[in-house]
């Protein structure tokens, strides 16, 4: 078997740069194309790590790993970095070609870069693929800033609580 890095990625996750109140928890929503320069996109395993730069370029099975689809859930409790586990959670469906995962009670050293890898293979060849989201955390708790509004992190937000926390998120940059 052999892999092939594809130059155009099926991975899209928008908004990439996500801001978020220490204590929070964050939803960095990824979405997996049918169809990539290579082709049809169909047997897929999803990895999310933290922090899994090497000289600046992503390594797989580099830094935290968060989640893994490859791993039974009993591996996964394992193998998922000790300074995540029980805070993050797959909150995607692979069948629906949704990769989007939470991280929850957000901490400082927390900010930087989640970076998501997705494998389509058979039995002759294997396609690999990343794409990062930076998640910036705000210093202040969420209480501290806003103690009057509470967005309960979901992976399906609605309209006016998505538009909300935009508005206030940008507050949090400027």
């Amino acid at each position: 078997m052999f892999s092939i890095a594809g130059n155009e990625s099926p991975l899209s996750i928008n908004p990439s740069s996500l801001t978020a109140w220490k204590g929070s928890c964050v939803l960095i929503p990824c979405q997996i194309s049918e169809v990539c320069n290579l082709g049809k996109v169909n047997r897929l395993a999803v990895a999310w790590y933290f922090e899994p730069l090497e000289d600046n370029v992503p390594r797989e099975n580099n830094g935290h790993l968060l989640y893994d689809s490859s791993k039974t859930s009993e591996d996964l409790i394992t193998s998922t970095s000790p300074d995540f586990r029980g805070l993050v959670r797959f909150v995607g469906n692979l069948s629906n070609r949704d990769c989007s995962l939470i991280v929850s009670q957000l901490q400082m050293n927390e900010s930087g870069s989640y970076t998501a890898y997705i494998v389509d293979s058979n039995d002759n060849w294997r396609l690999k693929w990343h794409l990062n989201a930076t998640v910036k955390i705000a210093g202040k708790s969420f209480a501290e800033q806003l103690v009057f509004l509470f967005f309960p992190c979901k992976s399906r937000a609605s309209a006016e609580t998505e538009k909300l926390s935009k508005y206030y998120l940008q507050d949090l940059d400027q």
